[in-house]
């Protein structure tokens, strides 16, 4: 029998091993707290996704998700480049965490304008969008990032998917749940009950009809989502 003595190594622990590139999984969503960018002031939300449904059930990966709605996360001279800036990176995730959640209803114009808000109002939107999220199951392909400035390498978000064929990460989620035959049964795009965990939550507007609106502009594809 082995016996536990102090060493010279004793202390460095066991880690476990990083989760394959390109994995696909499940992960549930939880709020941690809003914070705000040291170099730019816009804000965003911290989040842990617990993985579910698969092979590293329990292990959790930190991720943040930026405010589409924040002007100070615009870079126009990124947008003039045609790069993607910190607030269409948030658009793009929330986009497809809501579709996979069942928040937003394919087909179903009105679902994707429940979070309509005029531009002052954009951290009220985020929040209510953040606690409708909030405990909801999500899909991701995960990856492997290198660390920097002595930090160990870690597993991080790749990209977000989606059951909806018209928005991106769809090929993926299809590949996930085992084929597109497969998307509903697995039950990730059911309508889903917003938590609430914000202390004075904001009322839910009810969905107005009409055209879709100018916040949401869903990537057809993962290459040039915009």
């Amino acid at each position: 029998m082995e016996n536990d003595t102090f060493s010279i190594n004793s202390g460095s622990g066991s880690k476990p091993k990083l989760i394959p590139h390109g994995t696909l999984h499940f992960a549930q969503v939880r709020f941690r707290e809003m914070k705000k960018s040291q170099r730019t002031g816009g804000s965003y939300a911290s989040l842990e996704l617990n993985l579910i449904d698969g092979e590293h059930e329990g292990r959790k990966l930190f991720t943040i998700v930026m405010n589409p709605f924040d002007p100070a996360n615009r870079d126009e001279a990124k947008r003039r480049e045609g790069k993607v800036d910190g607030a269409k990176m948030g658009l793009v995730s929330l986009t497809r965490m809501l579709e996979t959640a069942g928040i937003f209803a394919e087909g179903n114009e009105a679902s994707y304008r429940q979070f309509d808000a005029s531009p002052e109002k954009f951290m009220e939107t985020f929040s209510r969008i953040i606690s409708a999220l909030d405990l909801q199951k999500v899909a991701i392909r995960i990856k492997e990032s290198k660390g920097t400035e002595g930090y160990e390498d870690k597993n991080e978000v790749a990209e977000y998917l989606s059951p909806y064929r018209s928005s991106g990460g769809f090929k993926d989620f299809c590949r996930l749940v085992g084929g597109e035959q497969n998307i509903r049964s697995s039950g990730a795009a059911r309508p889903a009950q917003p938590q609430q965990v914000f202390q004075q939550p904001q009322a839910q507007p009810q969905p107005q009809s009409g055209n879709r609106p100018a916040w949401l502009n869903k990537p057809s594809n993962d290459q040039n989502p915009f």
